[in-house]
């Protein structure tokens, strides 16, 4: 046991290995096994650690390293472009006693769909632009093969995958790319929070971090732990009263046009 999963051990996190299988390949050799784990995961913790060694160092790095930190070294006009009429779908930053700023790209896993967000924030197309395009949209593609994976074997689990396929296709994804700054040596700014503590009310939740270990998870109990998940793995937040409710409105509402479902597929960097 690697002292990752030591860690991960010793704090109960779930950690569950995905490597094996693919989205467009379910029920093959240990999908059925893999399901059984993310059930019991997200019934108990409502989370997970999920390793998919797609998701390498090296791309994190590549991530985290450049593309996201010249993102949020633009100045303020330019992330102020980022906005929406929904909330959480813009930039959200310079808020009071928070030291955390955030911007949102839609569709991430499409082409299309970053290189929109790319043109809001730099509207001088040069090679600098082409590579963070094709970085976020090669990370997002992962994470939604990882969404999909998930998805399915939930839905299986409460003995519905005839769904999957309408769930599927109505879903939209948002990548939400976070900054919480390091703690500054100033007193009164140690005291400023990175996020106050939540709720997520998405179906699915995918955080990958730059390795800083900056996510802490509540447990049924009340017990804090802290998620440090290995280079290769992300935590994967799929709460079963989320789905059981998705569930109760498909089964109620067969036929008509629902909501739509947004999963937030999240990169967090300090």
């Amino acid at each position: 046991m690697c002292p990752d999963d030591q860690k991960n051990a010793v704090l109960g996190l779930p950690k569950i290995d995905f490597n094996a299988l693919h989205p467009d390949r379910p029920g093959c050799e240990g999908w059925a096994e893999v399901r059984a784990q993310v059930a019991d995961a997200v019934r108990t913790y409502g989370c997970f650690e999920a390793v998919y060694n797609k998701v390498t160092p090296e791309l994190k790095e590549k991530v985290f390293g450049s593309v996201v930190k010249d993102m949020f070294n633009l100045p303020i006009e330019a992330k102020h472009r980022n906005v929406s009429n929904k909330p959480f779908h813009g930039y959200l930053g310079q808020i009071p006693n928070l030291s955390y700023e955030s911007l949102t790209i839609m569709h991430p896993h499409q082409p299309d769909g970053v290189k929109a967000f790319a043109d809001l924030m730099w509207p001088q197309a040069s090679p600098a632009t082409a590579t963070f395009c094709e970085t976020v949209c090669g990370l997002s593609k992962l994470l939604v093969e990882l969404d999909r994976m998930v998805g399915r074997m939930v839905l299986e689990s409460f003995g519905v995958e005839k769904h999957y396929d309408s769930l599927m296709n109505t879903n939209k994804f948002m990548l939400r790319v976070s900054e919480y700054p390091a703690p500054d040596k100033d007193e009164e700014k140690k005291k400023l929070l990175g996020l106050v503590p939540h709720h997520d009310k998405n179906v699915i939740t995918i955080v990958c971090q730059n390795q800083v270990d900056g996510l802490d998870i509540e447990t049924q109990d009340g017990q804090w732990i802290r998620a440090m998940p290995s280079p290769s793995s992300v935590i994967i937040f799929a709460g079963m009263d989320e789905w059981a409710n998705v569930f109760t409105a498909a089964q109620r509402e067969s036929g008509r046009q629902r909501d739509q479902i947004f999963n937030y597929h999240v990169l967090t960097a300090r």
